[in-house]
């Protein structure tokens, strides 16, 4: 296994990936960690499968 992102002869990888890092989470002045952005499941879901229900 090579990590180094290219296969041994030279060639490009068929497949490539983005990196998603997970966003900064912000403190409080008192030093509590702030919880990561709610992302509206319930939007997801009534947009995937919404029709489906109808």
């Amino acid at each position: 296994f090579d990590a180094s992102g290219s296969p041994p002869d030279g060639t490009e990888p068929a497949v490539r990936f983005v990196r998603f890092p997970p966003p900064k989470l912000e403190r409080t002045a008192e030093g509590v960690t702030l919880s990561l952005p709610h992302i509206r499941l319930d939007r997801a879901l009534q947009f995937l499968i919404g029709d489906h229900l109808a």
